[in-house]
């Protein structure tokens, strides 16, 4: 019983962890099909953004472990401000910025000085505040 359970989570985890390297062009927001489309939208014109937040954070708080662990490379905090050539910024994913440093911080996923991922560095010196 224990295995299922084990598998379970680790299914979740692994879900979880997608949503934030999505290499689909959807990203955290899902809005890649609206990209695509060249319909742009706003964190303001999405009523329920909000409510989307509170189920990252949520997510986030089962499975801290996921805001210190690389894909791709860099921390998901970095993911989200990366520009993609095609499609610009995802607004919605540059959003989540302060959510994922404050609780990256909270949950002692990172060192003090890293500020809850925000000035880790990738590269030369190149972190979330100057990508």
């Amino acid at each position: 019983m224990n295995d299922i359970a084990d598998e379970f989570l680790l299914n979740v985890r692994t879900c979880i962890q997608d949503l934030f390297f999505d290499d689909d062009g959807g990203g955290v927001g899902g809005g890649g099909e609206d990209q695509q489309r060249n319909l742009v939208k706003t964190i303001v014109d999405d009523n329920h953004w909000y409510i989307e937040e509170k189920k990252y954070n949520k997510m986030i708080r089962f499975f801290p472990a996921i805001l210190s662990e690389k894909n791709h490379g860099v921390y998901p905090v970095m993911w989200v401000a990366i520009f993609n050539d095609n499609d610009g910024y995802n607004l919605r994913d540059v959003s989540l910025i302060p959510l994922l440093a404050g609780l990256g911080t909270e949950l002692h996923q990172f060192d003090e000085e890293l500020q809850g991922g925000l000035l880790s560095t990738l590269g030369d010196e190149l972190n979330v505040l100057n990508v």
